[in-house]
């Protein structure tokens, strides 16, 4: 379990950091293209889940 927990809280700290990238990103599109930027943001999250 040495390795893991430190493994495990880096990934968490990216996943928080990406999660504030993708609001931010949909923040500006949203300001920019309204309802638009939401679907594309949807878009590109099914797209990497697949």
């Amino acid at each position: 379990m040495g390795i893991i927990s430190p493994i495990l809280r880096l990934s968490g700290k990216i996943a928080n950091w990406w999660n504030f990238y993708s609001m931010y990103n949909l923040a500006q599109g949203y300001a920019a293209d309204g309802m638009t930027a939401y679907v594309e943001l949807q878009e590109a999250e099914f797209a990497a889940a697949h």
